[in-house]
């Protein structure tokens, strides 16, 4: 315990540093959520690789608890997001899936 004996003008200085310093701390830890913020608000489409769990991480840091249910989830993101491509997701499906056979890449390799 530290007791100082501070005049009008050294205790609005240090109380003006004392802000000044929580500012900035709070600024450093708010951080990244401006931009999760900042991407949901734009409602531009979102595009990523396996998705779902940056997006789960995402929300359970930036927006609090997540919902107890999938559909409740899903309506959450749909909300901040309303347009998502997973690339993981449709590289995978049809018309982007190619998976050459193994035959297909020893022909090409002989000729």
């Amino acid at each position: 315990l530290v007791a100082l004996r501070l005049d009008a003008e050294q205790k609005a200085e240090r109380t003006a540093k004392i802000r000044a310093e929580k500012e900035a701390e709070f600024a450093r830890k708010m951080g990244f959520s401006r931009v999760f913020n900042a991407l949901a608000n734009s409602k531009k489409p979102l595009v990523g690789h396996a998705l779902m769990f940056d997006l789960l991480f995402a929300f359970s840091h930036f927006q609090g608890r997540l919902p107890e249910s999938y559909s409740k989830y899903k309506e959450l993101v749909q909300n901040h997001f309303p347009v998502i491509f997973d690339t993981q997701l449709l590289a995978k499906k049809e018309p982007f899936k190619f998976l050459p056979s193994a035959g297909t890449d020893a022909k090409r390799e002989h000729r």
